[in-house]
């Protein structure tokens, strides 16, 4: 795929990446994920909201974004997702000496809410998709899971704590 005015951004979600293009259509924006199509259409809609299809199935997500992270609300979860365009991942690369830097897990608030539960205890090994911490947001209690196992090294909030968006956590290793 390369259409003209082609944007591509690098898509991180836990540990895994997809290259995500996006180019304008006579209908409406057209997207490509690893360079397979993806049938979707937005409808207009009040931020944070978004509604639409996705391959044809409805779609109604709460997203929001700070930064270079995006936080989506879909179906009683919430996804993290780190998002690059093509010029911050290649400046990212050069800084780094073009490899990725090792670091633990970071799970950190996509939004501001209130912690209602913490399932985890320091010291803990959890599996990938284990819930680390609940937190209610916008009347709803999304679980934020372990993108990959690993264990708690660090427990930085307790139930009833009100956190702000981008707040560490838990800190897996």
């Amino acid at each position: 795929m390369s259409a003209a005015g082609e944007r591509r951004y690098l898509v991180t979600v836990g540990e895994r990446s997809f290259v995500v293009a996006v180019a304008d259509g006579p209908d409406g924006p057209r997207v490509w994920v690893d360079g397979q199509p993806v049938a979707l259409e937005l409808y207009p809609a009040r931020s944070p909201l978004v509604a639409g299809r996705l391959e044809g199935a409805p779609l109604r997500a709460l997203a929001q974004a700070k930064g270079e992270a995006v936080a989506v609300a879909l179906a009683g979860e919430t996804l993290v997702a780190q998002v690059q365009d093509q010029r911050r991942q290649l400046l990212g690369q050069v800084a780094a000496g073009g490899r990725a830097a090792a670091r633990g897990q970071v799970v950190k608030a996509p939004m501001p809410g209130l912690v209602v539960g913490v399932p985890v205890a320091l010291g803990e090994t959890v599996a990938r998709g284990a819930s680390v911490v609940v937190l209610q947001a916008m009347k709803m209690e999304n679980e934020l899971r372990a993108a990959a196992e690993g264990k708690v090294v660090q427990v930085q909030v307790e139930v009833g704590q009100t956190v702000e968006q981008g707040q560490v956590l838990v800190v897996l290793e």
